[in-house]
């Protein structure tokens, strides 16, 4: 849809989210554009596992878009493990 330039892919209920939006780079100006029609925060979650390709004509996003860096869960988090064994103590 996005290759289309289809902007109902935007359309549902929000949050939406846009996995490996970067192999669309179109995705960023549409979604852009629609926050800036709309004015409300929080409507799309942009994830990738890649840095876009630079380009200059696509716009910084600045006030439109937080990046927040993700970071993989521990072991203890995930529930993985027991936690009997620290690696202070060791």
């Amino acid at each position: 849809m996005a290759k289309t330039g289809d902007k109902n892919l935007l359309l549902g209920e929000k949050p939406l989210m846009f996995d490996e939006w970067q192999k669309i780079p179109d995705l960023w100006d549409y979604i852009r554009a629609n926050i800036d029609e709309t004015q409300k925060k929080g409507q799309f979650i942009l994830t990738g596992s890649t840095k876009p390709k630079e380009d200059v004509n696509r716009h910084s996003g600045i006030g439109r878009f937080t990046k927040i860096i993700m970071r993989p869960m521990s072991l203890s988090e995930s529930r993985e493990s027991t936690n009997e064994v620290s690696l202070e103590q060791l």
